[in-house]
This record gives C-alpha cells, structure tokens and sequence, in this order.
C-alpha cells in the first residue's frame, strides 16, 4: 500500500513531464473539419426522402382503406 499523501499548499504547482512524441506507433492525425459536413447533408437527405416516402404509403393506406 502506497504512504501518506503529502500535504501540498495550494499554491504550489505539480509539474509532469511532457509525453514523448516519438514512440512505436505514429500519433493519429487529427481528422479534416470538413469530413463531418458530407456526411450530416447525407443523412439529412436520407431521413427527408424516408419521411417522405413514409408519407406517401401512409396515405396510400388511408386511401385504400376509405374505398
């Protein structure tokens, strides 16, 4: 079990060390903004043309229903 945990003041800073960059495996590139924004019109798209294609058969329904 580890020892007491020392008292700091509050005013006192605990430094670390910085990460090593260089290491086995190469650090992940941060994505492209604009990756995102193709993909959130496509599934706009997606989900009005459902929505709309929902809409329609819902009607048809209701229209065959009535006769």
């Amino acid at each position: 079990m580890a020892g007491p945990l020392r008292n700091l003041p509050a005013d006192s800073v605990v430094s670390f060390p910085p990460p090593e960059l260089s290491g086995r495996w190469p650090s992940d590139p941060a994505a492209d903004p604009g990756d995102g924004g193709e993909r959130v019109v496509m599934i706009g798209l997606c989900l009005l043309i459902g929505g709309a294609v929902l809409l329609v058969a819902i009607q048809t329904m209701l229209i065959l229903r009535t006769l």
